[in-house]
């Protein structure tokens, strides 16, 4: 994995970055804590492996029940890396979701997966609930059907389940390369060990101009600060585009805070260039573009046609697209990089994965906050509970009920 700046450096576009600024921005001597910047390392890739295969040799059908970083990890490496295989994730509350979910399943040839690390989440633990509803309605013993990810203080970890896995001293959603992420995928059929090998390699180092995500994250910090404000996450392959959606709750739960933070935004090329690609190239110019690059462009079918596409190959094409839009910007003066991975294998998407976590962490640590707490999340937190009837959030309850008195309504 590869990642060119060319397109956000002053010698490309106006205001761009130099490379002095890239060089003085500290980001060489940010500390990424060893829990964080290690866990490739800790992970014990070949147990989780042989865990994953023994579900698949026993159940059919794999569902991952868990919200945000305790879903989102394993959906990426999933999606890219094993898309053909029965792995689901219930990372909502959505009853009608879950009930189609659970017609569609063949109960007692699957096994759920509840993952919390404070056992106490309350998306997690309701549509725990349920499922083990539907499984005793079925006939089934819900011990021999549930696994469970958590913390060692969490009451779900007594709980009686096939087996219980520990959460890693991490927030969740710089979990993917551990168990949370890797057990649905060890379970579709991925290699997790070279998946932890590629994160191995995005390990921070030294120099800003030779450390990927240092280099991602001092860009990303030093375009915030000039008035770049939102960061448009744009991979260019449908298997990637579950990488997006978790680029997005690690960039915006980890730097939103004090005022400050780049708003990420979802995007899949070549479709959005017939969506978003008109505000970008001639809307405000407040937005860094990052393409993720799959490689392979020369392989896929071959176009039978009378024009100037006769002989291309799709991979072509999209390569062609990428390079076209990211000119576009160019020539408008937005800064775009481009991270390039040869191929999408476990390895590239490991390293993919764990160098935004460090990225993530360069960019908080300059900006001057901190990139593992999410207290506007537990506010959210706190008064869900109080509205449901949770005596110790009676304080957010009145806020909530205060809110929704209407003012206006048309």
């Amino acid at each position: 994995m590869k990642a060119d700046l060319s397109n956000v450096l002053d010698e490309r576009v106006e205001n761009g970055l130099t490379r002095d600024e890239l060089h003085e921005s500290g980001a060489s001597s940010v500390e990424v804590p060893d829990n964080v910047a290690r866990l490739p390392h800790r992970t014990n890739g070949g147990r989780i492996a042989e865990a994953g295969g023994r579900l698949a040799d026993e159940f059919e059908a794999f569902v991952n029940i868990g919200i945000g970083g305790s879903a989102l990890g394993g959906a990426t490496l999933v999606d890219a890396l094993g898309p053909e295989a029965d792995v689901f994730f219930v990372d909502n509350v959505d009853p009608d979701a879950l009930a189609r979910l659970l017609d569609r399943l063949t109960l007692d040839e699957t096994v759920f997966s509840v993952v919390s690390k404070s056992g106490r989440t309350a998306e997690t633990v309701a549509n725990y609930a349920v499922v083990r509803d539907a499984l005793r309605d079925a006939g089934c013993e819900p011990s021999e059907h549930v696994v469970v990810t958590t913390g060692a203080s969490s009451p779900l970890a007594d709980a009686e389940t096939r087996a219980t896995f520990e959460f890693p001293d991490v927030p969740g959603r710089y979990s993917a390369l551990s168990v949370v992420g890797l057990l649905p995928a060890a379970f579709a059929g991925v290699d997790v060990e070279k998946v932890l090998a590629g994160g191995e390699r995005a390990e921070p180092t030294g120099d800003v101009l030779e450390d990927t995500g240092r280099a991602l994250g001092a860009t990303s910090y030093l375009l915030d600060e000039s008035g770049v404000d939102a960061s448009v996450m744009m991979p260019y392959a449908e298997s990637l585009e579950t990488f997006a959606e978790w680029y997005a709750q690690l960039w915006a739960e980890s730097l939103g805070k004090d005022g400050r933070g780049q708003t990420p935004v979802r995007a899949v090329g070549a479709t959005d260039q017939h969506s978003l690609l008109q505000l970008l190239v001639d809307g405000p110019r407040d937005k860094l573009v990052t393409f993720v690059d799959p490689g392979d462009a020369g392989e896929g079918f071959v176009v039978d046609d009378d024009g100037y596409l006769d002989g291309v190959t799709l991979g072509g094409l999209r390569a062609a697209e990428l390079d076209a839009t990211a000119a576009s910007l160019v020539q408008d003066d937005v800064p775009n990089l481009r991270v390039e991975l040869d191929g999408v294998t476990p390895a590239e998407v490991g390293e993919l994965l764990y160098t935004y976590e460090v990225a993530t962490v360069v960019a908080g640590k300059l900006a001057d906050v901190n990139p593992f707490n999410q207290p506007g999340v537990e506010w959210g937190k706190r008064a869900a509970r109080g509205v449901l009837g949770d005596e110790t959030c009676a304080d957010e309850r009145e806020v909530v009920e205060s809110v929704k008195e209407t003012l206006l309504q048309v």
